[in-house]
């Protein structure tokens, strides 16, 4: 589960794995310097960890209560 990879790894893990560049073998190379400079600007419409974030609390307001206990056990794991 994702929190189970949060509480080995840390939020670490999912900055190393979004700040790998990834060119796409499609575009040229001076499309992908633009991406990356937009990238360096702060472009990126949200940060992993905040999505991560959005969406455990989103969890937390299910109408499904299973969903809700695993998310509460979970979040209390991580601040443990």
């Amino acid at each position: 589960s994702i929190i189970d990879l949060l509480l080995l790894f840390g939020f670490q893990l999912l900055s190393e794995t979004a700040s790998s560049p990834t060119a796409q073998p499609n575009q040229s190379p001076e499309r992908q310097e633009d991406d990356a400079a937009a990238e360096d600007k702060g472009d990126v419409p949200e940060d992993t960890a905040q999505s991560i974030l959005v969406m455990l609390s989103e969890f937390l307001d299910s109408e499904v209560s299973d969903l809700r206990t695993e998310t509460a056990e979970g979040l209390a794991k991580l601040m443990y």
